[in-house]
């Protein structure tokens, strides 16, 4: 999970409300869209409400070598900005991080998100066994 001062937007990750950590969740397959920032606040709308925790199936594999640079699928900056605005309790991928790599030096999502008071978490297994599931909460 990163922390708001992972992008100098505030404290640490003791600075979040616990009530961060849990929640109702929707679990979204993005993996059909094409690597980069690519994913359209069309795929929440309607879909999603204010506390729910987020996560999104990218169907992420890792490099399979050390130089190689890990290709991503993430939220568009109206996605993010959507989700920040609801706002959501977390947003969590399975990729890498949530940036793609040319957005590193302006890292807009975790901008949107992590000013907001909304964690962060990157690196997620499993998230393709949640597709499909009802009531599903997460801790």
């Amino acid at each position: 999970v990163d922390a708001p001062n992972h992008v100098g937007v505030g404290g640490g990750v003791d600075s979040y409300e616990i009530a961060a950590f849990s929640g109702p969740v929707k679990v979204f397959d993005v993996s059909s869209y094409p690597f980069g920032r690519s994913v359209p606040a069309q795929v929440f709308q309607g879909r999603v409400e204010a506390g729910d925790i987020v996560l999104v199936f990218t169907g992420y594999i890792p490099p399979q070598t050390d130089e190689a640079i890990p290709e991503v699928r993430t939220l568009t900056h109206e996605a993010a900005e959507f989700l920040a605005t609801l706002p959501v309790r977390a947003y969590g991928t399975d990729a890498f991080g949530v940036e793609t790599n040319s957005d590193l030096k302006m890292p807009w999502i975790h901008h949107s998100l992590l000013s907001q008071g909304i964690p962060v978490y990157e690196q997620l297994l499993n998230l393709d066994r949640l597709l499909g599931k009802e009531r599903v909460f997460f801790v």
